[in-house]
């Protein structure tokens, strides 16, 4: 008898070594998985920041924009509850990297996709941000630069710490801050109740570009 509760002790811890074990394997691939995807998360947003900066770094100040794309001054912010639901700037773009750089106006265009990402457990609207550029023809048909954008915020700044967040840049102006952030589907979780989860994973990134020109806006 005591040969075969020794036998069966046996199994009993063989088992939970294994599921221990097996535990282990599962926590140590999702933690991969999730890494992977927040890496790719974060590429993603700090690519979008990159376009941004690129265009504001070469902000033009209202009185080169009125020499070279005429009247009126079109760059401003519009701001819808949390969000840049529109940024459009006066601005020098280049069409290939060995192009020369041409006056244009840069839009922003921020729209709700209609689809929603749970974040530590609260709902959040997701966006499409589109770029458009006119060249004097008006503005083309766009580039999307991110179909899951849950967060995309510019704001000018002036000495003092005072910021415009909707409306044109403030007389002064000497920075303009931006912020994007971007959801990416986690890996599947297992629930105490074993349905399926999927986590929501939000990679942001931010820059406070202060253009060469900018000092001249009025």
């Amino acid at each position: 008898m005591t040969a075969i509760f020794d036998h069966l002790t046996a199994i009993v811890v063989g088992v939970v070594l294994l599921g221990s074990l097996l535990v282990l394997q599962t926590r140590d691939r999702l933690g991969r998985v999730e890494a992977t995807l927040a890496d790719a998360a974060r590429a993603r947003s700090e690519a979008v920041l990159d376009v941004v900066a690129r265009d504001t770094d070469n902000l033009l100040p209202r009185a080169q924009s009125d020499v070279f794309l005429g009247g009126p001054f079109r760059t401003r912010v519009v701001r819808t509850d949390s969000v840049t639901t529109e940024y459009t700037l006066a601005t020098f773009v280049r069409d290939t990297p060995s192009g020369a750089d041409a006056p244009a106006v840069v839009r922003y265009t921020l729209t709700a996709t209609g689809t929603q990402a749970t974040v530590a457990g609260r709902s959040v609207p997701l966006y499409r941000l589109l770029r458009q550029v006119d060249r004097g023809a008006g503005f083309d048909a766009g580039v999307p630069l991110g179909e899951s954008v849950s967060d995309f915020s510019v704001a000018f700044g002036r000495a003092g710490g005072a910021v415009t967040t909707d409306g044109p840049p403030p007389e002064g102006v000497s920075s303009v801050h931006l912020r994007v952030a971007v959801a990416a589907p986690g890996a599947d979780r297992l629930a105490p109740d074993q349905r399926s989860t999927r986590a929501t994973l939000v990679a942001r990134a931010e820059a406070t570009v202060r253009p060469q020109n900018l000092g001249a806006v009025r």
